[in-house]
């Protein structure tokens, strides 16, 4: 399955190659690839010489070192705060959009959310990019995540059809609303992210919002916040099974970096086709996850489960 893949993303895989060698703006992985590599990546085996992405090697590295487009291209950074246990990254982005924000505004057109709450950090590149979307075509409330009272206090009178936040948020959130007597049946769609999500909250909000499609979002802010997203007949199964995003060639391996078979649960290594501002290439994750082939009435057969 591995090399049906990569040949699906040969071309994209090579030009990312060429780039990071031949890039003007940072030597970043000419500093890295210190042993001789293929000069053309032609199969996967020759992909498989390119060594592993490190996080420490990012943030070991000054921020100005870090963008491979030009200081004026970069509009924002973008930072993780270690959904694997590790330490804060920060990375430069080229786009004041976000893959995430871009998935999500999708779902609302095609429900027809015309209300929705988004409760997120007040300076979360999510929260200021799904603002720009909305405009003319929904009503964007922002909630107050210091304030919980408040923000469901306004949440009823404005009516919201949909709800986008993290768990935590949530959790915090549902308890205000109750407080309202807020109808928690009147909501249509929730998307929840950022951060892992347990079985045991995935039961919880299921049972509250239960005529909502809920849709979670796999939380990798390192590649601009997502790895891998539901599908509508994903939705609502759980909170472990995703699309990888199109845009991403993924791998799973054992502790020892070999390649794992289909369906063999390992960590995943991210190789992010499209990425400009910071391309990750065989980027380690450090979370555990398998990736299968598996039927799905939308189309998309490929199955990311983190484990």
């Amino acid at each position: 399955m591995m090399k049906k893949l990569f040949d699906k993303n040969r071309k994209e895989i090579q030009q990312l190659f060429d780039w990071v060698l031949a890039n003007p703006y940072s030597d970043f992985y000419r500093r890295k690839f210190t042993d001789s590599l293929p000069a053309r990546i032609s199969t996967y085996d020759d992909f498989q010489k390119i060594p592993f992405l490190y996080r420490e090697e990012i943030q070991n590295t000054r921020l100005d070192k870090r963008a491979f487009v030009s200081k004026n291209q970069v509009v924002r950074y973008s930072i993780s705060e270690g959904t694997a246990g590790a330490a804060p990254l920060v990375i430069p982005r080229d786009s004041q959009l976000s893959l995430l924000e871009d998935y999500s505004y999708n779902q609302l057109v095609k429900l027809d959310i015309r209300v929705l709450l988004a409760l997120v950090p007040t300076f979360s590149p999510v929260r200021m990019s799904l603002f720009e979307r909305a405009k003319g075509k929904s009503v964007l409330l922002m909630g107050d995540i210091n304030d919980y009272e408040l923000t469901a206090n306004l949440a009823k009178k404005a009516g919201i059809k949909g709800i986008f936040s993290t768990p935590s948020l949530l959790n915090n959130l549902i308890r205000s609303l109750e407080e309202q007597d807020f109808d928690m049946q009147s909501i249509k769609w929730v998307s929840i992210g950022r951060e892992l999500c347990t079985g045991q909250f995935f039961s919880y909000i299921t049972e509250e919002f239960s005529k909502a499609k809920i849709f979670f979002r796999f939380p990798a802010t390192e590649n601009d916040g997502l790895a891998g997203f539901q599908c509508e007949y994903l939705s609502g199964k759980s909170p472990f099974l995703y699309h990888p995003n199109a845009r991403l060639f993924l791998e799973i391996i054992d502790k020892n970096g070999k390649l794992l078979r289909e369906g063999e649960t390992g960590e995943i290594v991210c190789t992010d086709i499209q990425s400009k501002a910071f391309p990750f290439l065989r980027y380690k994750s450090g979370i555990p996850a398998s990736l299968s082939k598996q039927e799905c009435k939308c189309g998309n057969n490929l199955i990311l489960e983190l484990a």
